[in-house]
């Protein structure tokens, strides 16, 4: 149906989509399933006659675009869908790990890094942000900087 030759990802862009925030997040909780895509954004914004709009922006692989179109069609009651195809540049980058114990509660913590024309940089994992933001009931703000500091310590930043 919309199988067509495509360089290296494709970005699916569907309107309007206003009470349905939450359902788009299947495209990326839902890995290993056909929907999944590699990357969802939604972007407010007006459209003519001043109503209000959600733009949702999904990075997926050739071979996911029919099953997302279906469920962006399916879940938004969208009537149309732009699809432009680009290629991307990833940052090489390596997983690293380490173990902390905060308050007497222990937690594992993911991060990925990264190094370009000399400059290293790294990027904890949310989830493990606001696994611990929540177990300690502190601001993922004050958590993120915690952590970085003691990457940094660890890496030698």
């Amino acid at each position: 149906m919309y199988n067509q030759t495509y360089d290296d990802v494709n970005t699916l862009q569907g309107l309007p989509f206003d009470q349905w925030v939450q359902r788009i997040k299947q495209f990326v909780d839902s890995e290993g399933e056909d929907k999944t895509g590699k990357d969802v954004s939604i972007y407010p914004g007006i459209t003519k006659k001043g109503r209000p709009t959600n733009l949702v922006c999904v990075i997926c692989d050739d071979a996911k675009v029919d099953s997302i179109i279906d469920t962006l069609v399916l879940e938004t009651g969208t009537l149309g869908i732009r699809i432009s195809n680009s290629n991307r540049f990833i940052v090489p980058r390596t997983k690293h790990n380490f173990s902390l114990t905060f308050d007497g509660k222990s937690f594992e913590v993911n991060y990925k890094k990264s190094s370009h024309n000399a400059k290293t940089h790294f990027k904890i994992e949310f989830d493990d942000l606001k696994n611990i933001s929540n177990a300690l009931d502190k601001p993922i703000v004050d958590i993120e900087s915690f952590l970085r500091k003691e990457i940094e310590k660890i890496e030698g930043l």
